[in-house]
């Protein structure tokens, strides 16, 4: 549960929500960048695979995972740079699936 905490600390920077002096309690720091988050959940679904699937946690990644990818593909030009964010969703792919889907 940390491990997903730890990712989540800094989401609120990413939306532009974060408050000003930094209160409010809580772990709060820079955001995880794309990979430290896929880290985490690559980890998680080795490891605790079946927890990962009963939980849901696909669904978790994503929406850490969301506003990351968002920014990566932020001015995107997709007839100048039609690879960018491929290999990233590439990697992200088997973590974002349901185990149906397969």
């Amino acid at each position: 549960l940390h491990l997903v905490e730890d990712c989540a600390s800094g989401d609120a920077a990413l939306d532009g929500d974060a408050p000003a002096g930094g209160g409010g309690g809580g772990r709060r720091g820079p955001p995880k960048s794309l990979d430290a988050v896929e880290a985490v959940y690559r980890s998680l679904a080795a490891s605790y695979r079946e927890e990962y699937v009963l939980y849901n946690l696909s669904a978790v990644a994503l929406a850490q995972a969301m506003p990351r990818l968002a920014a990566l593909l932020a001015g995107w030009a997709p007839l100048q740079e039609p690879t960018r964010g491929a290999a990233e969703f590439a990697r992200w792919r088997p973590l974002l699936e349901s185990e149906g889907t397969r």
